[in-house]
């Protein structure tokens, strides 16, 4: 004994490629031949079959309305009218660096050769990559140290003749403790917002009626279509529309 069927309706989005639906509802026919999970009749009870019908068509930006109608025998049994209020796409970010909003400063420091830091061969010898001595009060903020060659001699205040070092640091000093997060969008979420009205002709369900959010989680690439599933489970629209008959 066939006593129930269960509808499975798909909405196709699509924010970039014309819709192709015409203005009439698209009629879906339900048959017995379409493959159907039934269960065993308990406690007298008839059998309990459950169809799934996946009937596909675009909603867009130039076409955000649409209907689709399920037939059995060709009588109507449920109806359902899609509007599309709303299509965004949504970054999901990845933080790839955190910075201030900073006053860049520079500080300078000469020295003879075999002075202070500058001994040896001078600056060829120097790791700038660790504190300088002269400049280490400045080490406080991040920035960068380096060694120049310098002149040497009476003319340059030196009694050695030879080049003395000019050691250079620019540094950034935070103007807040505010911090700041750069990121990159490593993929992008589809989100519509579809109105939904309609349900079983019969009355028998609980009608679909109201604005929903949709998240599409698929990866954006220019120029295709996304699948959006819809799910009315009492007040909460997940991931696909199911209705049944008795």
């Amino acid at each position: 004994m066939w006593t129930s069927s269960s509808l499975l309706l798909l909405v196709l989005i699509s924010s970039l490629l014309p819709s192709t639906m015409s203005s009439s509802c698209h009629q879906i026919p339900i048959s017995h031949d379409l493959n159907s999970n039934c269960q065993d009749p308990i406690d007298g009870n008839p059998v309990f079959c459950t169809i799934q019908l996946h009937p596909i068509f675009s909603l867009s930006t130039d076409q955000r309305s649409g209907c689709i109608e399920f037939l059995k025998e060709d009588e109507l049994i449920a109806k359902f009218n899609l509007n599309l209020v709303k299509y965004s796409r949504v970054c999901d970010e990845e933080p790839e660096l955190f910075t201030r909003d900073v006053d860049i400063q520079y500080a300078s420091s000469k020295r003879c050769k075999h002075a202070g830091s500058c001994q040896g061969g001078g600056c060829s010898s120097i790791d700038v990559s660790r504190p300088v001595n002269e400049l280490r009060r400045f080490y406080e903020y991040p920035g960068k140290t380096t060694c120049e060659e310098s002149c040497g001699g009476f003319g340059c205040g030196c009694l050695d003749p030879a080049s003395g070092c000019l050691f250079t640091r620019t540094f950034a000093v935070p103007r807040s403790n505010e911090i700041y997060q750069l990121s990159r969008c490593k993929s992008w979420k589809d989100v519509a917002v579809l109105d939904i009205k309609g349900g079983l002709e019969n009355g028998k369900a609980d009608p679909v009626d109201g604005k929903f959010e949709v998240l599409c989680l698929k990866k954006f690439v220019p120029g295709s279509k996304y699948r959006i599933t819809i799910l009315k489970t009492s007040n909460v629209l997940k991931c696909l529309i199911q209705i049944s008959t008795w």
